[in-house]
């Protein structure tokens, strides 16, 4: 790191006589300012050049529901290196054009270029970003994983725990992401390969496209009021960087309205303790389609090769609120995944939907937070055998009898402790998981819930 920071010091012919702030005659500055930054020396906001690294060291102790015959006896310890990253961004050749770079270098994961963007942005009102990133669709997914009042979202955008084992109903090798089991419940790679179906969280990830966005002021109101907008095109949901295989696109529909004035809405808890209430209410929208490689035949059991379209679309709402320290934040989804053609009866027709609520105070003003998270998520509404086996989310054999997943719920406490903001916290939680079943046969005796428990703590770096 040494050799790259004198490297670009050396490249922009900047010297270092008076500390960490120096002119030159090319006019530009080197300074250390929430990242290392080669600036404009002439307009302090104009910085060409900024790298920062973060990294989140999480220790877990989990305790599995023996019921659950695939988990029993398979309770965890682990220490694990969740987010390791390194950002480049900054204005170039002015500040009309903005770049992001984002790369994920964390041990369970390849090398990977996370997000990749430019933006114009010669008017708050329009602007245009294009490249990889996230798809702006709801709120948990769009707040950053840096800026989160507690160790990790909520089961409303997926799970993340991994000790790399278990296996999906495909025999590929997946981390054991909590329910355990056949249940992989990921953030990304949530899309599975033979039916196309999602089986993560209420969140679209990543993806290559376009979007334009603004902030639009509402004329008549003391505080000024904030209609924020964004509308794209990309490949598709949860995509690699990889060309998209059909004509079919993902469309994408975000507004946010703040009464208030501007709102962050990247960042959890009330950290700059607001002495005046901000709130944000946001809806989001995408409709999606694609073709699958495989269907399920019913009568066999089994996938058999074939086309087949499908299709789907979601509907979320949000509301954020930020006063002296609280902090709120509520969130419902809709998700409607239906195989086109497949079966005539809309047998293959399905719905996803959850919601959570995050709540945290300030004990002591940007210092101590207590938080408390719930989450929902039904991830076949109405489940049963036929869909369960359809969609790829298999059974579940436990000690009772063969099961169906209804739904996954969250009950999460914790604390966070700033030392310096969230460039340098300790978070550490809670959390009672509990995974409703149903019996496979409905004629069946009743199978037993999975109840299970989780200890967390995470400290942070980011600089």
């Amino acid at each position: 790191m040494k050799r790259l920071v004198i490297g670009l010091v050396c490249a922009t012919g900047v010297l270092f006589p008076h500390g960490n702030v120096a002119a030159s005659e090319s006019g530009v500055t080197v300074r250390w300012d929430n990242g290392f930054r080669i600036a404009d020396r002439q307009d302090a906001d104009l910085y060409y050049l900024r790298l920062r690294f973060a990294i989140q060291v999480r220790y877990t102790y989990g305790k599995f529901d023996d019921c659950v015959l695939s988990n029993a006896g398979h309770d965890w310890s682990d220490f694990y290196l969740r987010r390791a990253r390194f950002f480049a961004d900054g204005m170039a050749p002015n500040k009309n054009w903005y770049y992001l770079l984002q790369v994920q270098l964390e041990p369970q994961s390849k090398v990977n270029l996370l997000d990749a963007c430019v933006r114009w942005q010669r008017f708050d009102a329009f602007r245009v970003w294009l490249g990889r990133g996230k798809i702006p669709y709801a709120l948990e997914f769009m707040q950053s994983g840096f800026a989160l009042n507690g160790v990790e979202r909520t089961i409303f955008t997926g799970e993340t725990e991994t000790d790399g084992k278990a296996k999906d109903i495909f025999g590929h090798t997946i981390g054991r992401f909590w329910p355990g089991g056949n249940a992989r419940f990921p953030v990304s790679g949530q899309i599975l390969p033979g039916t196309l179906y999602p089986i993560g969280g209420m969140t679209l990830y990543r993806s290559q496209g376009v979007y334009v966005c603004g902030d639009v002021p509402v004329p008549g109101f003391r505080d000024v009021p904030l209609l924020q907008y964004w509308a794209g095109v990309f490949n598709g949901r949860d995509t690699r960087g990889f060309t998209n295989n059909t004509s079919d696109m993902l469309y994408s529909l975000r507004l946010a309205y703040s009464p208030f004035g501007k709102t962050s809405l990247t960042v959890q808890g009330d950290l700059r303790t607001s002495q005046r209430l901000k709130a944000a209410f946001l809806v989001s929208s995408y409709f999606y389609k694609d073709e699958a490689d495989l269907r399920y035949d019913s009568a066999t059991g089994k996938y058999v090769a074939d086309k087949y379209d499908i299709q789907d679309y979601g509907l979320d709402l949000a509301a954020l609120f930020r006063y002296r320290g609280f902090s709120a934040d509520l969130e419902f989804a809709f998700e409607n995944f239906d195989q086109l053609g497949d079966t005539p009866d809309n047998s293959g027709n399905y719905d996803r939907r959850g919601g959570r609520i995050n709540l945290g105070y300030f004990i002591r003003p940007g210092w101590l937070e207590v938080v408390f998270k719930w989450a929902y998520l039904e991830r076949i509404h109405d489940n049963d055998a036929e869909a369960s086996l359809r969609t790829g989310l298999g059974l579940v054999d436990t000690c009772n009898g063969t099961a169906v997943e209804r739904n996954l719920q969250q009950y999460t406490v914790g604390l966070n402790w700033y030392l310096h903001g969230n460039h340098q916290k300790i978070a550490a939680d809670y959390s009672y998981l509990v995974r409703d079943f149903d019996a496979a046969d409905p004629d069946g005796a009743p199978v037993q819930n999975q109840h299970d428990h989780r200890v967390r703590v995470m400290f942070q770096q980011l600089f």
